[in-house]
């Protein structure tokens, strides 16, 4: 995996940052990207661009591009795609198809699950 390893993460602090660094890593056009997960190209440029900040097909460019999930969402912990379980990818591709208000929701169910087991946010 040649792009984990020359990845400076103090430039990749956007999905947009990330997204670009990685496609361009793997020697993919934005087109080929798009075409290959099923997403319009203009949609994909508007991720590469920051125009918009989330994507229901995070998982799909993840699993095409060889990184982790949660990495390629947040920028948090490591790109290795090996780092992330089956069950955390199958998590982070459902929360993808929610709206925001689903989302929130869904992140108050784990906050109770943290506070039960004592962690903190």
């Amino acid at each position: 995996m040649a792009i984990i390893t020359t990845m400076k993460t103090n430039d990749l602090s956007t999905l947009a940052a990330r997204l670009v660094h990685c496609r361009k890593g793997a020697g993919l056009k934005q087109y080929e990207v798009a075409n290959h997960i099923g997403m319009s190209a203009p949609s994909y440029s508007d991720l590469e661009r920051g125009e918009a900040k989330k994507t229901k097909y995070l998982a799909e460019l993840a699993n095409l591009l060889g990184v982790n999930a949660y990495w390629l969402a947040t920028g948090e912990g490591s790109p290795d795609k090996e780092q992330t379980s089956d069950v955390i990818n199958e998590v982070i591709e459902t929360l993808n198809t929610f709206n925001e208000e689903e989302q929130k929701e869904a992140l108050a169910l784990v906050n109770v699950i943290r506070r039960r087991k004592g962690g903190n946010l």
